[in-house]
């Protein structure tokens, strides 16, 4: 939405709120002191209904140009394709055990060492306002000196639902439904949300 014309549209129609002020108190100025209160009626009558009118043109004008921004953004170009990477070092810890280690009643030291973490994602848009992939992958270290990394794959969707105003109570937007899954040796997690489409 272009925010210039808007303050534009309401700057005009504040200058002619206050023109239209300044010609209703001219002309009471003028006015006999008998009709003095008949006019004055009159004027705020009129207002009355003025000022809704002149409400309901800003509104439109708002709506039309968000409609205007919002079909510029769906024919706009997104195809895209985000690559993010990243390494995770968790630092050694003193005298720590593993949970199962206190289950067994074991002595297993855990955290001993530095570890490292990498980790790599794509995303792209592969169908326009519509439909976003996700694709990534981890190398989860043991935080055991006997243990060994475990590879993880991870995968992920956003689906654009709808549009909605929410019976015009909000400017409008739109709702996704998201889906994720983290799969490794041993371990499957996954999970659906619901949310904004951005």
């Amino acid at each position: 939405m272009r925010v210039g014309h808007v303050v534009i549209v309401g700057l005009e129609l504040g200058e002619a709120q206050r023109q239209r002020w300044e010609q209703q108190q001219a002309a009471l100025g003028q006015t006999p002191p008998e009709q003095y209160t008949q006019e004055a009626a009159r004027i705020e009558a009129e207002e009355q209904r003025t000022r809704p009118r002149e409400e309901r043109t800003l509104r439109s004008e708002v709506r039309r140009l968000q409609r205007e921004r919002e079909e510029a953004l769906q024919h706009a170009p997104r195809r895209y394709l985000l690559i993010s990477a990243d390494l995770v070092l968790t630092g050694a810890v003193d005298d720590a055990i593993g949970i199962e280690a206190v289950v067994r009643q074991q002595e297993q030291a855990s955290g001993a060492d530095l570890s490292l973490t990498p980790r790599l994602g794509l995303e792209s848009e592969v169908w326009h306002d519509r439909l976003r992939l996700r694709a990534g992958t981890a190398l989860e270290p043991s935080r055991f000196r006997s243990g060994s990394p475990r590879p993880h794959g991870t995968f992920g969707l956003d689906v654009r639902l709808f549009y909605t105003t929410l019976f015009d109570l909000l400017s409008r937007f739109g709702v996704r439904a998201s889906g994720v899954i983290d799969v490794a040796p041993r371990y499957l997690q996954f999970a659906v949300s619901l949310g904004i489409w951005h």
